[in-house]
């Protein structure tokens, strides 16, 4: 995890939001206050708004959230592997907010599906 100021924060969405357009990267909704993205079968990378008062970088009030990884067997298949990273995705940024106590993000009680 990375604390973010604004700047940074509008550079990564504007970068992830241009490789939709791509088809690189698709749009994934785990709730209020958090943008995220799918990176291939098996990365995700997330930003969630995070005022919570603790110590931080000063102007630094976005959470990046980058999860990557692969597995060594084809098993189980492509979809499910995918469906697996996006679940530990939301439950990190649940993580996140919990410990952080971010008051302006609603993370989805499931996980988005996975298209395929």
């Amino acid at each position: 995890m990375d604390h973010l100021g604004e700047a940074r924060y509008r550079a990564a969405q504007n970068h992830e939001t241009e490789k939709v357009g791509t088809g690189e990267n698709a749009v994934l909704d785990f709730g209020a206050g958090v943008d995220g993205w799918r990176q291939g079968t098996d990365s995700l990378y997330l930003l969630l708004r995070c005022e919570s008062g603790r110590p931080t970088e000063p102007g630094a009030v976005y959470r990046q959230i980058y999860l990557t990884g692969g597995y060594l067997s084809p098993d189980p298949p492509e979809r499910e592997r995918t469906q697996l990273f996006v679940d530990l995705a939301r439950r990190t940024a649940a993580e996140v907010v919990r410990q952080w106590g971010c008051p302006d993000v609603r993370i989805a009680d499931r996980a988005p599906a996975v298209a395929g």
